[in-house]
């Protein structure tokens, strides 16, 4: 049963469950969702690039959901933070 469990892909209901922060970058690293994402940027670039306004582009959809995340794992780090354990991170940061 172990080895069955560990063999399941990342994206079966089984390990979405058990750790769903690895969910989606494997989505967002599959080469499917890569490709399409990918032709998402260059339609949504294509007006700005048309107009001259290449320093206005946005930034790609994957990347933007990728920073998102990582941006959603460091704000669930610093709930979990006791007032020791934050003291002791800026007291760390201040000895730099």
């Amino acid at each position: 049963m172990k080895t069955f469990i560990q063999g399941l892909p990342p994206d079966s209901h089984l390990k979405r469950h058990w750790n769903p922060d690895q969910y989606l970058p494997y989505v967002l690293h599959k080469p499917e969702n890569q490709i399409l994402g990918q032709i998402h940027d260059q339609i949504q670039a294509y007006p700005y690039i048309r107009a001259g306004k290449v320093k206005d582009i946005p930034q790609g959809i994957i990347q933007y959901w990728l920073e998102k995340q990582v941006e959603q794992k460091r704000e669930s780090e610093k709930k979990n933070l006791s007032a020791a354990e934050i003291r002791a991170a800026v007291s760390a940061s201040m000895r730099r």
